[in-house]
């Protein structure tokens, strides 16, 4: 389960890194759809679809102006806000209602694959009005056999997910293939042990953003823990 929410708020956050040399500003958003296939799990979601709380956010809005970035989950058990500073090679988990934040590791992204093997396809298709490439993407080894067919655009003017120096959030990041993937993910279709997964861009939205939005509130106070 940890996995799953780690890497959807992960492909969220590609973006959150220094920019190559055109720097984008604005707003992109994702659906989220994911199906248990463990029965337990799906138990559970079900109960928490039942009581008007899904277990998983409905989707992620993207913020993003040069090396700052601002990544808000929609719905989901449990809300969250990453706010990402590669300029200050920092990272914030915030709670607003709270008035909290946690720290987050910041370590850049290594450039190896680990064990994730990474195939580009020929295949394209239209998303948003952009041209995409699919690449295939599939574990290598271990005993958990994950699969994911990702969509890639390099249209989107200022935006290349393999120029964006990305940062890890914690040990359990597990999204380095992204760093192979040429190009922004627009979709990404995933079967873990556990679920599947459909991740589709709603929006592409090149704007104005004020420098407020990526600034950490001074009356936040600092917490330990976890974090993602």
């Amino acid at each position: 389960m940890k996995k799953i929410l780690s890497l959807l708020v992960l492909v969220a956050t590609f973006g959150a890194g220094s920019l190559s040399a055109q720097e984008f500003s604005g707003t992109l958003k994702w659906s989220l759809r994911v199906e248990m296939t463990d029965p337990a799990l799906k138990a559970a979601q079900d109960a928490m679809d039942g009581m008007g709380s899904g277990l998983f956010p409905k989707g992620f809005i993207l913020q993003i102006k040069g090396p700052r970035a601002l990544v808000k989950t929609d719905g989901g058990l449990t809300p969250t806000e990453v706010l990402t500073l590669a300029d200050k090679n920092l990272s914030y988990q915030i709670d607003r209602k709270a008035g909290t934040y946690q720290k987050l590791a910041a370590d850049p992204l290594k450039d190896a694959v680990g064990n994730y093997k990474v195939t580009p396809m020929t295949e394209t298709a239209r998303i948003l009005g952009y041209t995409c490439r699919r690449y295939r993407v599939e574990t290598v080894g271990g005993e958990e056999k994950m699969t994911y067919a990702v969509w890639a655009t390099n249209e989107i003017k200022g935006l290349d997910a393999r120029t964006l120096r990305r940062l890890q959030f914690g040990k359990t990041a597990g999204s380095e293939f992204l760093s192979q993937i040429e190009g922004v993910p627009l979709r990404i279709d995933g079967v873990t042990p556990d679920a599947k997964l459909q991740v589709i861009a709603t929006s592409v939205k090149p704007e104005v953003l004020p420098g407020a939005i990526f600034i950490l509130p001074a009356s936040f106070k600092e917490t330990t823990g976890q974090g993602l």
